[in-house]
């Protein structure tokens, strides 16, 4: 449930639709991203090792009302509203193998952490 903040002189319903525009480039990616600036620890500049990224695939790998509250409370959203406004967003396939490091555990073999319910 990605969000782009509004910025404060920004029209909200001009920044809903831009929003949802992104969202439509954004939903092909697949979600595999390198973040190289951990943004809440409040550093000044980019500071600590890089770290691949992963985002959710299918409904249920997380707890939403208890992962979101904090950040829809942050910035004034509701991750169900902005999930309905999305709803005509094509949802893209999953590549094949693009989930191989949940399935594969360390030892190569089938049965990596999505068997352990993780």
């Amino acid at each position: 449930m990605l969000i782009l903040p509004k910025p404060e002189s920004a029209d909200a319903k001009e920044w809903d639709r831009a929003e949802l525009e992104a969202m439509r480039e954004v939903v092909g990616l697949y979600g595999k991203t390198w973040h190289f600036w951990q943004v809440d620890r409040g550093d000044e500049m980019p500071m600590g090792w890089p770290e691949l990224m992963g985002s959710l695939t299918r409904e249920g790998q997380v707890d939403l009302e208890g992962a979101l509250k904090g950040r829809d409370e942050r910035f004034g959203v509701s991750y169900k509203k902005k999930a309905e406004a999305r709803e005509g967003i094509a949802r893209p396939g999953i590549p094949e193998g693009a989930d191989s490091w949940w399935k594969v555990g360390e030892d190569g073999k089938e049965g990596g952490k999505e068997s352990l319910g993780a």
